[in-house]
């Protein structure tokens, strides 16, 4: 099985960030928020936090990447354990047996 992206939802975005990136050694991908028409808009990547807050506009979304891995990290009220996606690149069949672990769980999407 190949995981490719995890999605958290962070109390505190901008500390989880740091925590993320400096333990894990990531590199940040991008910075975005949802507009009121409930897009994903981006900041440019010469653009960080201090930017986003002089032009009044709070981040609500981090992507990180290591290698082949990206964490999304979303703000939100996080709850101890709370996975809001988990991506895997794997057969089917592995699909089907890591649902029946997580039966509690509800599925977005799934394609194999």
């Amino acid at each position: 099985m190949d995981y490719r992206h995890v999605a958290l939802i962070v109390s505190d975005l901008r500390s989880a960030e740091g925590f993320y990136r400096d333990t894990f050694d990531m590199s940040v991908l991008g910075l975005e928020t949802w507009g009121e028409d409930g897009q994903t808009y981006a900041l440019r990547p010469d653009k960080g936090w201090g930017d986003a807050a002089d032009a009044g506009v709070e981040i609500q979304f981090v992507a990180l990447r290591r290698d082949n891995v990206v964490l999304a990290l979303i703000a939100g009220d996080a709850t101890a354990g709370q996975v809001f996606a988990l991506g895997l690149v794997t057969s089917a069949d592995e699909i089907g047996r890591v649902r029946r672990r997580l039966a509690d769980v509800v599925v977005m999407a799934d394609k194999p």
